[in-house]
């Protein structure tokens, strides 16, 4: 009982530092890029006309004409207007929460394929990871509209990924649910959602030929997670801005791009996923069912990055759910190698506070860094807000530009943000948002 205590104990520890460590990098990174547009009904630029979103009901009038124009994310740019309508420190706890929640649902995944050695190891572990694997930090988990975009997504298709791995018979109740589910995760985004899709399948497939049989749920899971993914690609928006000529030296030049994105964004990851199998194999503990495991996420993780060579762009931050499935792939075979006590120097090494120093260190730094860096453009941008509200509704505002963001965790890096170009679309959703007539961007250099 005792123990049991202990490592409750250490969950707990675990999930409120990284809550608060995240709280702090929320709270100090402020509205950039499509944020202000997303606070009012879609138009591509600000006019007389438009209406500040308020509820339900012109969130759903919003997306309807976003699908028409822009692209068929609904799920994910609903949830950028739903947050878009509060003051920023909501979105501050519910993201804070939601990337708990992301290294929770990745624990749990794990634990349908192998034994947990020690939750609180295992959390410890996902946290570090993500924290140094997901590609480009700061705009796909701290800035509002592409955490919504890609940290939320991933709670909708993991959950949906997390039920149908455990395979358990449903009430007709949580069938609707789950299938209701599918279809969001479906929905969520161009590649990671497609990657679900396939790796659904080939499990399906899998267990079909292991063990004869094929749970419904399953089936009606996978069809209303096709279903949505169609009616996102489908979307008038997605093919007017997709609309490009893919003859052979576009898709050379996207397959060349998406190898480039690879090797940049998770070369160190392969090594460690390598040296890892290497030990797993040593150890002489393989099964078919682990082996299998492993081959469907990688082929999720690949699909997750190379499905991009049809898409004419391709920020690393897409890579989000492929850096997902890698961590999901290494605290399996991390679990395995400990559960196998095959090799108990490594297990005494995983386990040593030694270890658990370094690997914090590592982290302490880079967060360090990385606070220090969004600190300093927090500054820049509350002097621009300061000066904001201090203007008449009808001013041509002058605004000193901020200097650029050094570190990937600065979600103002990669971000369109003030220019000098008042007629600019950043400038003109700014000044609608606070009310002025104007915002040119002045630089401090001259």
């Amino acid at each position: 009982m005792k123990i049991k205590n202990n490592e409750l104990l250490k969950q707990l520890i675990i999930i409120v530092t990284t809550f608060i460590l995240m709280l702090a990098l929320n709270k100090l990174t402020m509205y950039t890029s499509d944020d202000y547009s997303y606070s009012y009904k879609y138009q591509t630029m600000p006019s007389d006309s438009i209406e500040k979103i308020d509820g339900i009901e012109s969130i759903l009038q919003s997306q309807i004409k976003h699908y028409n124009v822009q692209n068929g994310r609904f799920v994910a740019h609903s949830i950028v207007q739903y947050f878009m309508q509060y003051n920023k420190t909501v979105f501050n706890i519910f993201n804070s929460i939601a990337f708990i929640i992301l290294g929770i649902l990745i624990l749990e995944i794990v634990k349908t394929s192998t034994p947990i050695h020690k939750k609180s190891f295992s959390l410890f572990l996902i946290y570090i990871f993500l924290w140094f694997i997901i590609p480009e930090f700061g705009t796909s988990v701290l800035w509002l509209s592409g955490s919504c975009n890609y940290l939320w997504t991933s709670i909708i298709y993991l959950s949906f990924f997390l039920i149908f791995l455990k395979n358990k018979k449903i009430s007709i109740i949580s069938l609707v649910f789950y299938s209701f589910l599918g279809f969001l995760a479906g929905a969520t985004n161009e590649n990671s959602a497609p990657a679900i899709i396939l790796m659904a399948i080939l499990f399906t497939i899998y267990n079909y030929i292991k063990y004869k049989n094929i749970k419904i749920n399953n089936i009606y899971g996978i069809a209303f997670a096709i279903t949505g993914f169609i009616v996102m690609m489908m979307s008038p928006g997605t093919r007017i801005r997709g609309d490009v000529d893919r003859n052979f030296d576009f898709l050379v030049n996207t397959v060349r791009r998406s190898i480039s994105v690879d090797a940049h964004v998770f070369m160190i990851s392969y090594i460690l996923v390598i040296v890892t199998i290497i030990i797993w194999i040593k150890s002489r503990k393989i099964n078919q069912d682990s082996v299998i495991f492993i081959l469907i996420l990688f082929t999720g993780h690949f699909s997750a990055i190379y499905s991009m060579v049809l898409s004419p762009e391709m920020p690393f931050r897409t890579t989000f759910g492929a850096a997902t499935f890698l961590v999901i792939i290494e605290i399996h075979l991390i679990n395995k190698i400990i559960v196998s006590y095959k090799y108990k120097n490594f297990l005494k090494l995983l386990d040593s506070k030694k270890i658990n120093y370094i690997l914090f260190t590592c982290f302490l730094i880079s967060y360090l860094y990385a606070i220090k860096d969004i600190n300093n453009t927090y500054i820049e941008i509350s002097k621009q807000v300061e000066i904001l509200r201090a203007s008449k509704s009808d001013s041509n505002v002058f605004l000193p530009m901020i200097s650029k963001p050094k570190s990937s965790y600065n979600a103002y890096l990669g971000t369109a943000n003030l220019t000098e170009d008042k007629d600019s679309w950043f400038n003109s959703w700014m000044a609608s948002y606070y009310g002025v007539r104007s915002i040119t961007g002045v630089s401090e250099k001259k």
